[in-house]
């Protein structure tokens, strides 16, 4: 069966369930093999080098799905040139309480407020290695990003923390501080904050690698920062010396055209009304 078709069939039966339990259930039946194996496509015309990662195709899996890196290879499989894993927090939490994702099929948009659920540094990295360990290894790029715990008011300890742990395994690290599901976590993109922060990860990252290449190490922004504070952070981060930016989280606005009822919910809105910004 191909995807299109295995879409056309499980979308009306996943859209009868709510969202994190679709989530769910996608994810134990891709790590129980019942997902299709498409044949990949190959074109020198998609490959890229980057920070010399080579990325088979540009369409990647951002963050947020596989919190855990509970189903890398089969992600890869999909086709995906890249899949980023996390978002990682040293310590397993378990997130903001439930419901905690909505969505509204006619405007193709989620809102979520997940609050970086997961199973924490231990497990993630074991899930990591094992991936590793597996020969072969399907082709493609593994990202990792990481996040603070909820209760952590020294943002710099848990970031470094996993750091130390996952930069060896890991093919690039994105440090997520543009999550709107975190208190206080986005006021790390102030001018006042971002530059020490970035500063005392790359100075982290580069005494992790010892001798080694130092681990691409980029930076995830909230897509509702101003031209000002876009201008800043860009002289910023080309000051510290990041290796790349993701662009974008999702966000906080709530464009007109949405259902009242939809929009009210609070949390990172994301699908197509995120696409202009």
């Amino acid at each position: 069966m191909s995807m299109r078709c295995l879409y056309r069939f499980s979308r009306p039966a996943l859209f009868m369930l709510a969202p994190e339990k679709a989530h769910k259930m996608t994810i134990r039946a891709m790590k129980m093999g019942l997902m299709p194996t498409p044949s990949r496509v190959t074109s020198p015309d998609l490959e890229q080098t980057l920070w010399d990662l080579d990325f088979p195709n540009p369409v990647g899996l951002a963050a947020g799905f596989d919190k855990n890196a509970e189903v890398i290879a089969p992600s890869l499989k999909l086709g995906f040139g890249f899949t980023e894993t996390g978002t990682v927090t040293p310590l397993a939490q378990a997130g903001n309480p439930a419901p905690r994702i909505f969505r509204d099929p006619q405007s193709e948009s989620v809102i979520n407020r997940m609050g970086f659920p997961n199973q924490g540094l231990s497990a993630f990295k074991q899930n990591l290695e094992e991936f590793l360990d597996h020969s072969p290894r399907p082709k493609g790029v593994v990202g990792v990003n990481i996040g603070m715990n909820k209760d952590q008011t020294k943002p710099e300890k848990d970031y470094c923390k996993l750091i130390r742990a996952l930069s060896a395994p890991a093919d690039y690290l994105a440090i997520n501080i543009s999550s709107p599901n975190t208190p206080g976590l986005r006021n790390l993109q102030d001018k006042s904050e971002i530059e020490s922060l970035l500063s005392t990860l790359i100075e982290e990252r580069d005494k992790a690698a010892g001798d080694l290449r130092p681990t691409p190490l980029l930076v995830k922004l909230a897509p509702d920062l101003e031209d000002r504070q876009q201008e800043e952070i860009a002289e910023i981060l080309l000051k510290v010396g990041i290796d790349g930016i993701i662009l974008t989280n999702t966000t906080i606005s709530r464009p007109d055209s949405l259902p009242p009822t939809f929009k009210a919910h609070p949390g990172g809105l994301s699908g197509a009304p995120l696409r202009n910004m």
